[in-house]
C-alpha cells in the first residue's frame, strides 16, 4: 500500500536532495507503512518520501499492536484534531480527527487480552472526539463501555483529553465503569481567560474548574494530571499554514 500524496512535500524532497545518505522521509500518517517502505528501500534501493495525508483514515487499521505478552498495551483509536489551537501544529501534521471502527478496536483489545494484557491505554490526540463524523458509530463513552465488558481486561486508561470535549456522559463513566482507572489527563494550558482565548482553546478557567468539580463529585479519589504552557506566543494561522506545507 502507498499513501496518496495530497500536498507535495517540498521539505521532504529537499531533505533527500540535501542529505545523500538519507533513504527515507515519512510523515506521521505513514508510520503504519514503515515495514513496506523499508522493503522498498532495501529491495529496490529507492529513496522514499512519503509525507501525504491519509484522508480517509484507512491506514489507522494497520496500527494493530504486536501480540507479544504484555501486562499493559497501547491501542490507537483515532488520530488528528479539529480544534486548531493557535500554538499547535497537530491539525497540520496529523490532519482532522479520524476514528477507527469500534469493532476493530474491540477485536484488537480482545486479541491483546488473549496474549496476556491486563491493562489497555487508548490513544489519540483527542480521544474525547472519538466517533465523530462516523455515522452510526459509538462515541468515546460507548467504546469505553464495550471494552469494560471484555473478559480479562482489568484496567482501562486513555490519553489525551481536550477539556472542551469532556462530556457529562464521559465524566459519569468514572462512577459506573468498574475497570476505568480513576485517573484523567486533562491539559488546562493556562489559568488566564485572556490567554486561553488567544490560544483558541474553547473553554474558560471557570468552565475547566467546573469539570474538575464534576469529576470529583462522581469519583472523589480521581487523580488528575495536566499540562501548562509557559511563555505562550501566538502564531498566526497563515504563518502556520505556510510553514507546515
Amino acid at each position: 500500500m502507498e499513501l496518496q500524496v495530497v500536498l507535495p512535500s517540498k521539505k521532504g524532497i529537499g531533505l533527500l536532495k540535501r542529505i545523500p545518505h538519507l533513504d527515507l522521509v515519512i510523515g506521521t500518517h505513514a508510520i503504519p507503512l514503515i515495514p513496506q517502505l523499508l522493503k522498498r528501500v532495501e529491495t529496490f534501493g529507492e529513496r522514499v518520501c512519503e509525507t501525504g495525508f491519509d484522508q480517509d483514515g484507512k491506514y489507522l487499521n494497520l496500527t494493530v499492536s504486536q501480540l507479544k505478552p504484555k501486562v499493559k498495551s497501547y491501542v490507537t483509536i483515532m488520530q488528528g484534531c479539529n480544534h486548531f489551537c493557535s500554538y499547535c501544529i497537530v491539525p497540520y501534521v496529523r490532519g482532522r480527527e479520524k476514528s477507527r471502527a469500534s469493532h476493530e478496536v474491540i477485536e484488537e483489545v480482545k486479541h491483546l487480552t488473549g496474549a496476556g494484557a491486563k491493562e489497555v491505554c487508548l490513544l489519540g490526540q483527542n480521544v474525547n472526539g472519538y466517533g465523530k463524523g462516523r455515522g452510526g458509530e459509538l462515541n468515546f463513552t460507548g467504546l469505553l463501555r464495550r471494552i469494560n465488558e471484555i473478559e480479562g481486561i482489568e484496567r482501562i486508561r486513555f490519553t489525551t483529553s481536550h477539556p472542551a470535549d469532556l462530556s457529562e456522559e464521559l465524566i459519569g463513566a468514572f462512577s459506573n465503569l468498574g475497570k476505568l482507572c480513576e485517573h484523567i489527563h486533562l491539559p488546562f494550558q493556562s489559568g488566564s481567560n485572556r490567554i486561553l482565548k488567544r490560544m483558541r482553546r474553547g473553554y474558560t478557567k471557570e468552565s475547566y474548574l467546573e469539570k474538575i468539580e464534576a469529576l470529583r463529585r462522581v469519583c472523589p479519589s480521581i487523580a488528575i494530571t495536566s499540562d501548562v504552557i509557559v511563555g505562550f506566543r501566538e502564531r498566526k494561522k497563515e504563518i502556520l499554514e505556510k510553514r507546515w506545507k
